[in-house]
């Protein structure tokens, strides 16, 4: 079955661009026992879909929906969380639904699928399955592909898999005939990775040929492309011969001089040619190009007009003595310029934007003047065509998408070589809310306070002040103590009463303090090993039987300058 990998570079269609467009990528996965015995391409369709995942970029939305009879919980995520413990997970989840023995039930995942398509995202809508649906029928399946043809047809694209030869229908091939977003794959066959592009319809003027378009590609490898051209006057030039991360520059070049060209086009105000692109290991999807040339001035409008994020804005309230951080104004540059024919006649376009999803709570601004009614001015007289966007402070977080398109034109015919009434741009940005950084750093330095503190009482404090491990000291002489030493960290002996601080107490442990007159000189037992030592005495006591370390059960004295005793004795 090595045939379908590269099957699964479809999922390379995604359109990029100077800001690209969100993606949405939903697979629809056969789990039926055929795709074990007698098809055995199980393990290949699970690899090669875990391939493609892992080929998405980041931020898109990934959901996979395992079928067999009926479908089985979407597994949803954003492609920056695929790892391989979460594969683990879905090929642990998918492999215990193939042990199962049901039928094939093409038509409700496909109804239960549909759901997860987002109409503000590109959308890829995938169906790999190793036979026919055998509950309601083939015939269903090929009406859902016809109205799935007639809804969309432009940005969101379906692949009907078929994995083997039982999966080929002739009812498939005559439902997406001529229909432009959804594409039959015959795994059985040698297909290879399909692309997808637009525009597909360019126009040009004679006096601007110089002018070049950009097409946006569905792939984002470096692809080298070829043009063939049969036209007699014009042929088109892609720049470097290659598509770049998504896009090629395209340039209509004339065969002859222009003045000949003026002769042959005298009285024709519209000329139109096709081009047919041809890109290296790549099948695209509608590969030609059509060109119109204009043969008459023509007043145009140059914009950007592909979709952009314009970031996301953060703010903070005032805390303490930290003012609150002033609001982020988010900008992008539209390129607007106009062609020498619509400066000479003040050409002039009024843009509207309009909130297509999240909720409001901004101003737009462009060339930093606030935009009344959401609407500005593109003309000759103002210089910069900057779109500034800011938040209200108290806006709800989250993203926004925003439409802008013409609703007022005057002395213009093109924007990007297309009517200017068919000129929209999709603007993305998001808002947020964080903390206050004094809140942070003090955050932190709670966090770390209590990070020393759990480390000083878990750990450190017992080697610093280690405690006791023998149970008791008992004195007979000069005094009378049966002292308990376990937990506590040592004694002191001195003629001068001693308190111990709380906090001391907290953070060191607890010192036992004995007083008596003849302990002129301070001393003390501190804890060694499994024993004990005494600390001070040296030079002052006489330890009878000599030692610094005393053993469990035996009776010690001390005798000072003074012939004074301490007898003492450890348990």
């Amino acid at each position: 079955m090595k045939k379908i990998l590269s099957l699964f570079l479809f999922c390379l269609i995604t359109f990029v661009a100077a800001a690209q467009k969100e993606r949405n990528y939903i697979y629809l996965l056969d789990c039926t026992q055929s795709m074990i015995t007698p098809n055995q391409i199980w393990d290949e369709t699970k690899k090669y879909l875990r391939d493609d995942i892992q080929n998405l970029s980041p931020e898109c939305e990934v959901n996979v929906i395992p079928f067999q009879g009926n479908p089985y919980p979407n597994i949803k995520f954003v492609r920056k969380d695929f790892s391989d413990k979460k594969w683990n997970e879905i090929e642990k989840t998918i492999d215990g639904y193939i042990q199962n023995k049901t039928s094939t039930n093409i038509c409700d995942t496909w109804d239960s699928a549909m759901k997860f398509i987002d109409p503000l995202k590109d959308n890829y809508f995938f169906l790999l399955t190793d036979g026919e649906d055998n509950i309601k029928g083939m015939d269903e399946v090929c009406r859902r592909i016809k109205e799935w043809c007639s809804k969309y047809s432009d940005g969101t694209y379906g692949f009907y898999v078929m994995l083997c030869e039982k999966a080929r229908s002739k009812k498939l091939r005559e439902a997406v005939a001529n229909c432009t977003s959804f594409f039959l794959y015959d795994a059985n066959g040698h297909p290879i990775p399909i692309g997808l592009f637009k525009p597909h319809d360019i126009r040009v003027s004679t006096r601007d040929l110089d002018e070049r378009r950009t097409l946006t590609f569905s792939f984002t490898d470096n692809v080298a492309v070829k043009t063939e051209c049969s036209d007699p006057l014009f042929t088109v030039q892609i720049k470097d011969g290659r598509i770049k991360e998504g896009q090629a520059i395209v340039q209509v070049q004339p065969r002859k001089d222009m003045k000949e060209i003026h002769q042959d086009l005298e009285g024709q105000e519209v000329y139109s040619f096709q081009v047919k692109l041809i890109p290296d290991k790549v099948r695209l999807i509608g590969d030609i190009l059509n060109v119109e040339v204009i043969n008459k001035p023509i007043r145009s409008l140059s914009m950007v007009d592909v979709e952009q994020n314009m970031g996301k804005a953060t703010y903070y309230n005032a805390f303490l003595f930290w003012g609150e951080k002033s609001q982020d104004t988010l900008h992008v540059d539209l390129e607007a310029l106009y062609n020498e024919e619509a400066r000479t006649t003040n050409a002039n376009v009024t843009m509207q934007c309009s909130l297509v999803d999240g909720d409001p709570g901004f101003a737009m601004l462009y060339n930093g003047k606030l935009c009344t009614d959401n609407t500005f001015d593109i003309n000759n007289s103002t210089k910069g065509s900057v779109l500034s966007l800011v938040f209200d402070k108290n806006a709800k977080a989250g993203k926004r998408h925003i439409m802008i398109k013409p609703i007022k034109i005057s002395g213009l015919e093109l924007i990007n070589g297309n009517d200017a009434d068919d000129y929209s741009l999709t603007l993305r940005a998001r808002y947020g809310t964080k903390w206050n950084p004094l809140k942070v750093i003090l955050l932190w330095v709670l966090g770390l306070i209590l990070l020393a503190l759990v480390l000083w009482f878990v750990c450190l404090r017992q080697i610093v002040y280690p405690r006791f491990k023998v149970k008791k000291l008992y004195i007979a002489e000069p005094l009378v103590r049966n002292i308990k030493l376990r937990g506590t960290r040592k004694v002191v002996f001195s003629n001068k009463e001693q308190k111990q601080s709380l906090l001391n107490k907290i953070f060191t442990g607890t010192i036992c303090f004995m007083t008596h007159e003849i302990w002129k000189d301070e001393w003390e037992i501190v804890p060694s090993g499994k024993t004990v030592r005494l600390s001070g005495t040296k030079n002052r006591y006489l330890v009878d039987p000599p030692s610094s370390r005393l053993t469990k059960g035996e009776e010690y004295t001390l005798t000072d300058e003074d012939k004074n005793k301490t007898v003492l004795t450890i348990s």
